[in-house]
This record gives C-alpha cells, sequence and structure tokens, in this order.
C-alpha cells in the first residue's frame, strides 16, 4: 500500500516517480501495490476523486462528482500531481483515490486504504513512461 502525499514540489522529483513507479511494478519480490493520493494543503487542490465507485463516494456526502475529461483538463486542474500518476489515474481499470487533506479523517483514511489494497491486483498500471532521471 502507497500513500503519496502531493505538494507543490511533488511532480518535480524523481525520487517520488521511482517509488509510484515501484508501487506500480508487479515484480517476483515487491508486489503490485494499491495506492492513494493526499492533496497537501500547499498544493491547494480540495478535490476529490473517487474510482471504487459508490462504496468510496459515500464517504462525502453532499459532494458533487464530475468525470475527467482528458489528460490535459486533468493536468490542468491538478497541476502538482506527478505526469505517472495522471497517465494511470485517467485509465478506467486503474483505481487510485485522491483526496484532500482537509477531507481526511480515520474512518476516511482507513477506508481508502482498504479498498486500494483490496482492488490493487485488478489495477493494470501503465509502466511505458520513462522514469526521471533528474528533478525539474
Amino acid at each position: 500500500m502507497t500513500i503519496v502525499l502531493v505538494g507543490t514540489e511533488t511532480r518535480r522529483r524523481k525520487h517520488i516517480d521511482w517509488e509510484i513507479h515501484s508501487s506500480m511494478y508487479d515484480g517476483s519480490v515487491n508486489r503490485r501495490s494499491g495506492i492513494v493520493v493526499i492533496m497537501l494543503p500547499s498544493a491547494n487542490d480540495n478535490s476529490i476523486y473517487a474510482p471504487h465507485g459508490w462504496e468510496e463516494q459515500r464517504l462525502y456526502p453532499n459532494t458533487r462528482w464530475m468525470s475527467i475529461a482528458s489528460k490535459v483538463e486533468f493536468e490542468r486542474q491538478h497541476p502538482y500531481i506527478p505526469d505517472r500518476l495522471i497517465s494511470n489515474i485517467i485509465k478506467d481499470d486503474v483505481k487510485i483515490s485522491i483526496v484532500s487533506w482537509d477531507k481526511l479523517n480515520d474512518h476516511i483514511l482507513g477506508s481508502l486504504v482498504e479498498m486500494a489494497f483490496r482492488d490493487r491486483e485488478d489495477c493494470k498500471y501503465d509502466l511505458s513512461q520513462p522514469m526521471r532521471r533528474a528533478n525539474s
């Protein structure tokens, strides 16, 4: 299980990309992980993305849900999320939840971790993107 904390510099860090890649890779020693993204207050992003459907959406009552129109639109709305995550979040066969720090509590975090762990084997992560070689 991997929790990615996203702040204003996260997208630019090569080691973050390496950790995300490692979490997505299904090897003989390290198995594929479920992933949850938490947007830190510095990112100023109050969005919620709930790919686990109604089971996850019920955690956030009175929320207006929107679908992702395109990768370009998603990147515009979430400028600090690393490219590797965005490329996978927009896929139908990958379940990576996004929640803002201010929406978190013990129940929500526990539920997100449980859903991500349970569904990790069904995620068809795209690892075709080259790994970052330097910070930008």
